[in-house]
């Protein structure tokens, strides 16, 4: 399939190929993100769409396995209905597509927990990134050490998420789940642990405003239907037992996948006292570089 001036769109490279029905299958996984925005709106109190969550792609660009940024979209829907939206990203890689899309506006608080961009792709993503014009201060980044682990995501949610979302007074939550945050992830090194990932989704949960879940990375086969199901799970408010039904165990050997437990071991590696204390310096930088403006916004709204 030939398209016009692919490259300067980023189209027909290895993370972003040109493929027979290739629109159709974009316009698919957002048409998804779409409808979770407008379950939300009708009512709804949470919606998934596993296929979406593609968050590095540009308004005229694909880049990074994302061909159309379905999260964009679905926050438009919802910010065009009025509504104030908080995006929080867990995938290990930093949302830039969707900080892009909202970095000027200050009815979207956009927020990425992710590896240092010094490390891996895209290269962004860095504290002093807090937005522009009307939108200062709405845009949060949490770059993480590699080996970051359970840990530093529990500071970082403790003393940075969950107190701007709480400034911010949002009326609908989107995540975007990757799982490539995972400990034995092939393309990142922050060791997350399924335990650490289920907590922070239970987390978001627990806020209690409507919700569109998106899925997004994922390198290990493994991870990503463990921790989706348990996204799932606790998105209907069901808690499920650690052991795998041997049905399932025998469907996920079909597909070379070879699983054990849904959740895994308890005990996982420390996090090093060298990645805790930056992130400590970094959550400083971002509170006092943001947390007066959604201040500010709290007592004039």
């Amino acid at each position: 399939m030939w398209v016009p001036n692919q490259f300067a769109h980023g189209l027909g490279t290895t993370d972003n190929p040109v493929f027979p029905d290739v629109f159709e299958w974009a316009m698919r996984v957002a048409g998804g993100s779409i409808d979770g925005a407008e379950a939300l709106l009708a009512g709804a109190p949470r919606a998934f769409n596993p296929a979406g969550g593609l968050h590095h792609a540009m308004p005229t660009r694909a880049s990074g396995f994302c061909h159309v940024n379905d999260g964009v979209l679905a926050i438009e829907r919802l910010r065009q209905a009025g509504r104030r939206v908080v995006y929080v990203d867990i995938d290990a890689h930093h949302g830039d597509g969707v900080q892009h899309a909202f970095y000027r506006s200050r009815d979207v608080l956009t927020i990425s927990i992710h590896q240092t961009g010094y490390t891996i792709f895209p290269g962004t993503g860095f504290e002093e990134e807090i937005g522009v014009d009307d939108g200062k201060g709405f845009s949060l980044n949490v770059p993480l050490l590699p080996g970051a682990g359970d840990r530093a995501y529990d500071l970082a949610f403790d003393e940075l998420v969950l107190p701007a979302i709480a400034l911010f007074r949002p009326d609908a939550l989107v995540t975007q789940l990757g799982t490539d945050a995972l400990i034995g992830d092939l393309l990142a090194n922050l060791r997350m642990s399924l335990h650490g990932f289920e907590r922070a989704v239970e987390r978001f949960r627990a806020l209690g405003v409507p919700w569109l879940a998106l899925g997004g990375g994922g390198y290990d086969v493994g991870n990503v239907i463990r921790a989706w199901t348990l996204a799932w799970a606790t998105m209907l408010d069901e808690k499920l037992l650690d052991e795998i039904p041997s049905l399932f165990l025998t469907q996920a050997a079909t597909y070379g996948v070879n699983l054990s437990q849904l959740r895994g071991p308890r005990e996982v590696p420390p996090t090093a006292d060298r990645v805790l204390a930056a992130l400590e310096d970094t959550i400083r930088k971002v509170r006092d570089a943001t947390f007066p403006l959604l201040s500010e916004t709290r007592t004039t709204s």
